[in-house]
C-alpha cells in the first residue's frame, strides 16, 4: 500500500510534463494562449485526479490500521468512518456493545496509530459506544456537533 501511495505522490507531478505535451500537441491547431490554457487545464486536472486518489488511499490505509487495532482488542461489532477535511482526516470508530471495553479499545487504537506511517494525517480521532446499529445516525449527529464546537473553540484560541 505504501508503494502505491508513493507512486501517486510522485506521479501527480507528471501532470506538468503532460500539460507541456498537451501544449506542444495543440500549438499547431490553436493560438499560443489557447494551447497554453489547454495544457494547463489538462496538467492541473491530472494532478488533482492523482492527489484525490492519494488521499483516498491514505484514508484506506488508516482505516485498515484502525480495524486491526479494534479487532485485536474488541470482539464485538464496530464501524469505522474516515472523513477528509482541509486540515487532515477525521477518524471515527463506532463500537456496538459493552461500554467497559471502550477505554481499552481507545488505547489500542492510539498505540497502533502512533506506529502508523500516516498517523500525522489524522487530525481528530473520535470514538463512541452504541447500544445498537439504530443509534448510528444519532451518534453521528452528536459527534458532528462536538467536532464543530471543538473547531470553533480552537479558532477562538488562535484569534487571541
Amino acid at each position: 500500500m505504501e508503494k502505491r501511495i508513493l507512486t501517486l505522490k510522485i506521479g501527480k507531478w507528471l501532470g506538468v510534463l503532460i500539460g507541456f505535451i498537451m501544449y506542444i500537441g495543440t500549438s499547431s491547431a490553436f493560438t499560443g494562449p489557447v494551447s497554453a490554457a489547454l495544457g494547463a487545464a489538462f496538467g492541473i486536472a491530472f494532478w488533482v485526479l492523482l492527489k484525490k486518489e492519494e488521499i483516498r488511499q491514505i484514508g484506506h490505509e488508516i482505516a485498515l490500521t484502525i480495524r486491526e487495532a479494534v479487532r485485536d482488542s474488541w470482539d464485538g461489532e464496530h464501524f469505522i468512518e474516515i472523513k477528509r477535511i482541509r486540515r487532515g482526516m477525521i477518524a471515527r470508530v463506532y463500537l456496538i456493545g459493552s461500554r467497559e471495553r471502550l477505554e481499552r479499545v481507545r488505547k489500542a487504537v492510539g498505540a497502533r496509530l502512533s506506529e502508523d506511517t500516516y498517523a500525522d494525517q489524522v487530525w481528530i480521532m473520535q470514538m463512541t459506544n452504541l447500544k445498537s446499529r439504530n443509534d448510528l445516525k444519532a451518534a453521528r449527529d452528536v459527534l458532528n456537533r462536538q467536532l464543530v464546537n471543538s473547531i470553533l473553540e480552537e479558532a477562538e484560541k488562535s484569534e487571541k
